[in-house]
């Protein structure tokens, strides 16, 4: 019970001040995040535990170095400074190399992500700390992750996640208003879920759960500590996307505030399930499956599929 009520408190305090201060700086109303937290944080959650009932999640090294916190703080440092410079940079290239190109620029953004999420992580943590591909959640044989009950779980929270999405947000409006064909529907979207188990689905579920959750789940020696910690993480990393992007007027307290209201809700959903499973792909599928409807009229034109 101790080592789920300290990482409790400690976020539920940092969370309740995010929303004392959107709700009374921003003038946002507090049901919005309040039902945010309650599906994401909460239900989806509870569902993820009544459906891995019975199962062991898979294994991961649970032996640490000295080197690992320094390797964290390496990595936590250069993600800071990627997404601060590193995305602009590499926007901008992609700009001058092929003007007006948006697939040119998707690819580009994608690729440096994966370089900065994916591959330093995995050679540094891999060959210089020297832990297996299996504390990351990447199982061998393949076979192993396409575990039945861990499909099920993809395949009711997948669809929780597109029903959510679908008749409670607002990213699916195009597709309710009609704006695509059947056609268009029905081989654009498994072409951007292909492409978001890439984008999305590698890129921050191997970061922020293979890797930080598990990691500070082992240095604390407190699952619940690594898990909203992480979530905390998850959602800071956000910000200076969408300070960039203009959200709040460019306020980048509120923007992030709004950030640890909103994402740490989803982040919690998939740190949970990592939990209860430890299973990569699992946690890839689920996060293209939450973010397949918002993004598929921007990805869908960008391929040229619409």
């Amino acid at each position: 019970m101790r080592q789920f009520l300290w990482p409790t408190i400690f976020f539920g305090l940092i969370w309740g001040a995010s929303l004392y201060y959107v709700t009374s700086v921003g003038g946002t109303s507090p049901f919005g995040p309040l039902f945010i937290f309650a599906v994401f944080g909460i239900a989806f959650p509870a569902v993820a535990h009544v459906l891995t009932q019975g199962t062991q999640p898979y294994s991961t090294t649970w032996e640490t170095s000295w080197l690992e916190p320094l390797a964290i703080l390496f990595l936590l440092g250069l993600i800071v400074l990627y997404l601060i410079y590193g995305v602009g940079f590499v926007s901008g290239q992609a700009e001058a190399l092929a003007p007006e190109s948006d697939l040119a620029l998707l690819l580009a953004q994608t690729g440096g992500k994966l370089v900065v999420f994916v591959v330093v992580p995995f050679i540094l943590m891999s060959v210089v700390i020297r832990h297996p591909a299996s504390s990351f959640g990447w199982q061998s044989p393949f076979i192993r992750m396409l575990n039945l009950r861990h499909l099920g779980l993809f395949v009711l929270l997948g669809g929780a996640f597109c029903a959510f999405q679908y008749f409670v947000g607002s990213g699916a409006q195009p597709i309710k208003d009609g704006l695509f064909t059947q056609q268009q529907l029905m081989v654009g979207l498994p072409i951007v879920f292909l492409w978001l188990i890439i984008e999305v689905g590698l890129v921050e579920e191997f970061f922020f759960r293979g890797i930080l959750q598990a990691r500070l789940a082992v240095f604390l020696r407190n699952e619940w500590a690594g898990l909203f910690i992480a979530s905390l993480v998850f959602a800071l990393a956000h910000v200076p996307g969408l300070v960039l992007r203009g959200a709040e007027n460019g306020d980048p307290w509120l923007i992030t505030a709004n950030a640890i209201l909103v994402l740490t809700a989803a982040s919690i959903t998939f740190g949970y399930i990592w939990m209860r499973t430890r299973n990569l792909l699992i946690l890839m599928m689920l996060h293209a499956a939450g973010d397949l409807l918002p993004n598929f009229s921007h990805l869908s034109q960008t391929f040229g599929l619409t």
